[in-house]
């Protein structure tokens, strides 16, 4: 549960939602938003249907239920079996309602 309001970011694109899946949404941290796509895509294993050439921001508001984490190696059919190493850090927030999210901006 959240303490206190904070600011997240979402990076999507391609077959990849602003808000994610139904069931919640993963978002990550703003120091993220310096790196390239490449190591991006690689710390925060993202799928290869996500293109992350957007990015959003997100307010999180006190009282908020999510989860912390750090993002577990990933093995992509569609890369060959590929393993993404991950070890970024991933918030999950499963119920969207509450979250503020900012315009979708290009990226990088």
């Amino acid at each position: 549960m959240m303490q206190r309001e904070a600011t997240a970011v979402r990076f999507f694109g391609g077959g990849s939602t602003q808000l994610g899946r139904s069931e919640g949404v993963f978002l990550t941290t703003r120091r993220f938003q310096q790196l390239g796509v490449g190591e991006l895509r690689e710390a925060l294993a993202l799928p290869p249907g996500n293109l992350a050439n957007q990015i959003t921001t997100v307010q999180i508001p006190a009282g908020t239920r999510l989860f912390i984490g750090r993002v577990g190696p990933q093995r992509f059919p569609e890369l060959g079996g590929r393993v993404v190493p991950g070890g970024g850090t991933q918030l999950f927030v499963p119920d969207k309602p509450g979250l503020i999210v900012g315009p979708p901006r290009a990226f990088p």
